[in-house]
């Protein structure tokens, strides 16, 4: 419960130099309105508590009636900074308050380097040093052996893949297993992934091109069709669409040109009545359409062993384009259809 003390101060006056002296209490702050005890609650708050300096003065002010300029905080803040004796406050601390598992690793940065050693327990700095030019295993075995003699003896240290660090560990802390850092190693694994999906891409075979009649290079569709017939063809582009299909694989299929699959689903040319008619959900879309007025069939070549359908092929294709980001996913973090996805596309020809 926040108390306002009445403190009475009593204000002299020198008759030698003629100046005011003023005795004050030694709880309080000089020409302030509240005492010590609120600046070194403020301090506390930043480095026990972790808050942000900016909102200390809004906390102060509504748990205890006050709010000290923030910055009176800032200075405070940095004062205690100050005092504070690397060697014979924080070191101690930090070994008594080890983990067991330290992280090292070097950063670079021009012509300097710098060794880091962190207790991930906390994210606690445990030790550091300043070298210049790259990190030999010598410097790396010095630093560790420093660690080592103000007390730190850890289970595990993990690691990038450097390799100044095996021996180093090895020779000062002979009882500590050696781990590999997870973020390095899961680089090299989705790097591993990436190259295998680039591999295995190109192997997918493509598929051939329908074949061409007439000089224009498509089959030709200028035969008369009747509004039924037209209607089935155009309900078949627009349920292809629908589904996802590209323009390029529209065209493969149904033999129509790009520009009239583009116009039929733009509306830029009459669609017939019987198409309202046509539930898209329904349709029956055969792998390839006809274009000529016979109704002939145009057949594409197998697709090469072991593939069994150029439908099979495709929903490879999709799938690696869909699953090439998760390969190396945990499997808890997948849904039921990427699971499926996924082993369709790891037992795919």
């Amino acid at each position: 419960m926040p108390t306002i003390i009445d403190v009475h101060v009593g204000v002299y006056l020198c008759l030698s130099c003629e100046h005011y002296l003023r005795a004050c209490p030694p709880f309080l702050r000089p020409k302030a309105i509240y005492t010590n005890r609120v600046i070194a609650t403020a301090v506390a708050s930043v480095f026990e508590d972790g808050m942000a300096i900016s909102r200390v003065s809004r906390r102060m002010a509504r748990d205890f009636w006050i709010r000290p300029n923030e910055s009176i905080i800032r200075l405070r803040c940095r004062t205690h900074i100050e005092s504070i004796q690397l060697e014979q406050d924080y070191q101690p601390w930090v070994v008594s308050s080890f983990s067991g598992v330290l992280c090292v690793d070097e950063v670079y940065q021009g012509k300097l380097a710098l060794l880091l050693a962190v207790d991930p327990d906390e994210d606690r700095l445990v030790g550091y040093q300043l070298l210049h030019g790259s990190v030999s295993s010598q410097e790396a075995a010095e630093f560790l052996q420093r660690l080592a003699d103000v007390g730190i003896s850890p289970e595990q240290v993990v690691t990038d893949g450097a390799a100044i660090y095996p021996e180093s560990i090895a020779a000062v802390w002979p009882q500590a297993a050696h781990q590999m850092c997870l973020f390095h190693q899961t680089r090299l694994m989705v790097k591993a992934a990436q190259k295998t999906v680039r591999e295995v891409a190109k192997l997918i075979p493509k598929q051939p091109a329908l074949p061409r009649k007439g000089k224009g290079g498509q089959l030709k569709t200028k035969t008369s069709l009747d509004a039924a017939k037209r209607a089935e063809r155009i309900a078949i582009i627009f349920a292809l669409h629908k589904k996802g299909t590209s323009l390029r694989q529209i065209v493969r299929k149904t033999g129509h040109s790009i520009n009239t699959v583009r116009s039929w689903l733009r509306g830029t040319v009459s669609i017939p009545k019987e198409l309202l008619e046509v539930n898209l959900e329904e349709v029956q879309v055969p792998f390839q359409v006809s274009d000529n007025s016979s109704q002939e069939k145009c057949h594409l070549p197998r697709p090469p062993e072991p593939c069994e359908s150029w439908e099979q092929v495709e929903e490879c294709r999709q799938d690696l384009k869909a699953m090439r980001a998760k390969l190396i996913a945990r499997s808890t973090s997948l849904n039921e259809e990427e699971l499926e996805r996924l082993r369709r596309l790891l037992f795919s020809p």
